[in-house]
């Protein structure tokens, strides 16, 4: 049997002009459904890091403490109107709000605020990428404001550590 008949078909079936539009238009398909779903292919198959992360909250009245800590941990992070898949507030601890304040002598001193607290929270991230280091749209460094928000609590603090597995 021929490779191309006396007709112009490939193996006596499909012409070959016709052959090699149909493999342009099967080409062109592929390249379109990658750019759609390229990346989420890539982060379901990418490898995951842990990230953990603490974030200050500062100077907040009490009873926020006692929102935040009235449901069992952990509690899944948010992120606009959905929840963040693999981030989770692990623990929560509150802190005396320590201000600085002038005395009558003109100094300077550390105080304790006996009306507010600080919260410190520990958040644990699964991420796929390490270059820049984003949970749901935040990116995470420290010394950055940080949106903590969940099902029922949104406050903004200030990251304090950030810790990868791989580190």
């Amino acid at each position: 049997m021929k490779i191309i008949d006396e007709k112009g078909k490939l193996f006596g079936l499909i012409n070959l002009v016709d052959m090699l539009v149909l493999l342009f238009i099967l080409l062109v398909a592929g390249g379109v459904i990658w750019k759609i779903f390229g990346g989420q292919v890539q982060e379901l198959v990418a490898d995951t890091t842990e990230l953990t992360y603490t974030v200050r909250i500062k100077a907040v009245n009490p009873r926020f403490y006692d929102e935040l800590t009235s449901r069992e941990f952990p509690h899944q992070l948010a992120a606009g109107d959905s929840l963040i898949e693999n981030a989770y507030i692990v623990t929560a601890t509150k802190e005396p709000c320590v201000s600085q304040v002038s005395t009558a002598d003109g100094k300077i001193v550390d105080a304790i605020d006996p009306t507010r607290i600080d919260i410190v929270c520990t958040i644990e991230a699964k991420i796929n990428n390490t270059a820049v280091i984003k949970v749901g749209t935040q990116e995470v460094r420290a010394g950055k404001d940080h949106f903590v928000k969940t099902k029922h609590f949104e406050m903004i603090g200030t990251i304090e550590s950030v810790s990868l597995g791989n580190e």
